[in-house]
């Protein structure tokens, strides 16, 4: 995660890191230049699901961020995009532990320069 991470917080990213979690939860705190789609793993909405992402991706690799480790929804949304043939990336940490456990995904020695306010966005 680490290293996604520090790759999508830069503008000029080569990688669409695409959060799944509900609009108004991205829209309180999210990571910096990641992308709202919301997929709650129904079948009704997997069509909409796929044709958002189609159209953001611009050919770059994607990677989906579920609510947590133990959520389903970024291996039902990845078997989507597979099927598909979009190069498609599940993130094993989900954004719970991405805020709640930093030191579960950042590195031992990058723990001094570590800040959460330089990957995430907050709401004002």
């Amino acid at each position: 995660p680490y290293t996604v991470i520090s790759t999508v917080i830069k503008n000029d990213s080569e990688i669409i890191l695409v959060d799944l979690r509900p609009a108004d939860t991205f829209k309180d705190k999210h990571v910096k230049n990641s992308v709202s789609i919301p997929f709650s793993g129904s079948e009704k909405e997997s069509k909409s699901f796929v044709e958002k992402v189609e159209q953001i991706r611009k050919g770059k690799p994607v990677v989906l961020l579920p609510y947590s480790a133990a959520s389903t929804t970024g291996e039902q949304a990845y078997i989507l995009l597979d099927d598909k043939g979009i190069d498609t990336s599940v993130m094993k940490q989900g954004w719970n532990e991405l805020y709640n456990l930093p030191n579960m995904w950042v590195p031992e020695d990058k723990w001094q320069s570590f800040g959460m306010e330089k990957w995430v966005e907050f709401k004002e």
